[in-house]
């Protein structure tokens, strides 16, 4: 059987239920054909199978970005069955249909991800092209985030030379602290920078504070698996260079109420990583803020994903929710998942007829808001505005201020960036705990907290 093909050069997909070929028009051989398909599916890759497409060169292009889109439907349909056939209740709560969904996803992300890697091996002018097409197209083609990650990973592989110094350690857990040094490469004139690509927060995880003229430290955040990172700035010339670094684990011990880490004593502002986890128990984080004088604080969080992160003020004892203040005011500010403000966003309150419109710094604010609208200390925003997801966000009633952020219609969980900010003021010698919250379900959500004051 014969399904039309999807790359420029007129690629087609001949299905064998054994072994499937991707046959090219631009003239691959039978061998050569083998050896990408050899690549794409097998099992524990300890064959050369990678360098071997990579050693096609331009002639593979067109056959990986049919790939990187997706496995064959007629293949795909061929693995469902089989999945299905494997299938034995003995997982409470896990029907069929959801063990044969996460397998089958499974075996398409392998499929993309093994596709983007041979391109960024080949690294020529057309692969580049083929993997920004897809990082460009990601929601759309409903790429899942570790598809997302292997491609920006092989962009970054393919655009720069390999790093001439050394990282104190190439494979580490989550939130340790690499290294990387300068020992023997090129000239630094400070600077210098990094960028770990794939990660939720790619340029934000330099620790500037401990930086020295050779030595450029940062945060590995980011689920487990293979990142690009890319040291930029190197030389009188502003070189960029890539090495590999593997984040071998991701766990995270949230604190409790009880156990919550006191950040008021460390300087202003600061940044903390938290990987949370979408299931009761462990997917709250605490901070304890407990000024000797009063103090106005800002906690931010972003995280990858279309669900907001919720954030809580509560008094230490008897953790009752924190007073902040009069409810009849709000001041706000709508961004988009870049942090940039948004203009003309409509911001209402469900169940009155009170409507705001941003300004063009995103600002909005209410006054006169009746009692009756506050539940329980919150209060529902709704927000909305052309090109973006209608949203309504639940608020603490009477913070000093807040920002909320919108997510674009065309985002995916894979490519959206969700993003919030509360501020209030703490009394001095008073204690309060800040949470942080994920909503939602599904896998963990990997959060940065940023608190500042003023």
């Amino acid at each position: 059987m014969i399904m039309p093909g999807r790359s420029g050069c007129g690629a087609t997909v001949v299905g064998l239920v054994a072994t499937w070929l991707v046959t090219s028009g631009c003239g691959l051989s039978g061998s050569e054909q083998a050896r990408i398909n050899a690549w794409l599916l097998c099992d524990h890759c300890d064959a050369g199978e990678r360098d071997s497409v990579v050693a096609l060169g331009d002639r593979a292009t067109g056959a990986l970005a049919d790939a990187l889109r997706a496995p064959p439907a007629e293949r795909r349909e061929i693995v469902r069955q089989r999945i299905a056939q494997s299938y034995q209740p003995v997982v409470p709560g896990v029907t069929q249909d959801m063990y044969v969904a996460r397998l089958l996803g499974n075996y398409v992300a392998k499929y993309q991800k093994r596709a983007a890697s041979a391109l960024g091996g080949i690294a020529s002018a057309g692969a580049v092209r083929e993997l920004q097409r897809a990082h460009s197209e990601a929601a759309e083609r409903g790429y899942r985030a570790d598809v997302v990650r292997a491609i920006e990973v092989a962009l970054a592989a393919a655009s720069a030379s390999a790093f001439t110094g050394t990282l104190s350690d190439t494979a580490v857990a989550f939130g340790d602290t690499v290294e990387v040094r300068r020992d023997g490469g090129l000239l630094w004139d400070g600077d210098e920078s990094v960028v770990l690509h794939g990660t939720p927060f790619p340029r934000d995880l330099v620790i500037e504070s401990l930086r020295t003229d050779s030595v450029l430290p940062f945060v590995a955040i980011g689920e487990a698996g293979t990142y690009a990172l890319s040291v930029t700035g190197l030389g009188p010339l502003g070189i960029t260079q890539v090495d590999t670094l593997r984040i071998v684990s991701s766990q995270y011990t949230p604190h409790s109420r009880l156990t919550a880490i006191n950040v008021s004593a460390s300087p202003f502002p600061q940044r903390h990583y938290l990987a949370l986890r979408t299931r009761p128990g462990d997917s709250t984080d605490y901070y304890r803020i407990e000024p000797q004088d009063s103090l106005r604080v800002t906690a931010a969080v972003q995280a990858p994903g279309l669900e907001p992160v919720s954030l809580r003020w509560y008094r230490c004892a008897p953790f009752g929710l924190a007073e902040l203040g009069p409810v009849s005011t709000i001041l706000g500010v709508v961004v988009n998942e870049a942090g940039t403000p948004v203009q003309s966003a409509r911001v209402s309150i469900p169940g009155t007829n009170l409507l705001a419109m941003t300004d063009s710094t995103g600002r909005f604010s209410f006054a006169g808001i009746p009692g009756s609208s506050t539940s329980a200390g919150f209060i529902d925003l709704g927000v909305s505005r052309l090109g973006f997801r209608t949203q309504v966000h639940r608020v603490q009633a009477g913070a000093d201020s807040l920002q909320i952020g919108l997510v674009a219609t065309a985002a995916s969980d894979a490519t959206a960036r969700s993003r919030a900010a509360l501020s209030i003021r703490v009394p001095g010698g008073a204690c309060r705990l800040l949470q942080v919250g994920v909503q939602g379900s599904g896998g963990p959500r990997i959060i940065q907290l940023r608190l500042t004051s003023p």
